[in-house]
Parts: structure tokens; C-alpha cells; sequence
């Protein structure tokens, strides 16, 4: 005659694995509310993930902006030069 056990059985002696993981039967372990799984998150959880997702998404926008404005136009500061009266520049051994 077969068991009726099922994987998310709570086992009689009460034994978890460090991972979460419950024995099962003998030393199978099946896994019984991961904290990866997120259909067993508590609230706290869940606006903790909220709250880095709008961060995320707050300064992905915020830094796609920021860049955007940095190269919208050119750069039209002073500059400083000097015009010289010998040319100092040789080519082919010949010079200026």
C-alpha cells in the first residue's frame, strides 16, 4: 500500500535543513516556504522590494536625464590661445 504523504508535509520530529528545507520522509528534504519563493513574503517584505524598485527605477531616470542634459549642447566656454609668430612645425625635413 502506497503513502499519502506529499512534499509539504510537516515532519514529526520537526528537523529543518539550514537552507529552509523540511525533511520530508527518510532523508528527502522538500522545500516548505522559501524565503526566495515570494508567494510566502510578509508584507514587510514586500515594501521593502517596493520601496529598492522605485529607488532603482528613480535613479535610472533621474541618471538618463542628468546625461541627457550634459551632451544637449555644445560648450561654448572662453578659450585661451595664442597665436605665434615662427612656425615650429617640420615636415619631411622641411620646415615652416
Amino acid at each position: 500500500m502506497r503513502s499519502n504523504t506529499h512534499a509539504y508535509t510537516q515532519p514529526s520530529d520537526g528537523a529543518e535543513s539550514p537552507l529552509g528545507y523540511r525533511k520530508a520522509q527518510g532523508n528527502r528534504y522538500s522545500q516548505a516556504h522559501s524565503r526566495f519563493n515570494p508567494r510566502y513574503w510578509q508584507l514587510r517584505t514586500w515594501l521593502i522590494a517596493a520601496a529598492v524598485f522605485c529607488c532603482l527605477l528613480i535613479a535610472i531616470i533621474v541618471g538618463a536625464v542628468e546625461g541627457v542634459k550634459a551632451n544637449a549642447y555644445p560648450d561654448y566656454s572662453a578659450l585661451t590661445y595664442s597665436l605665434k609668430d615662427s612656425c615650429e612645425l617640420s615636415i619631411g625635413g622641411r620646415s615652416c
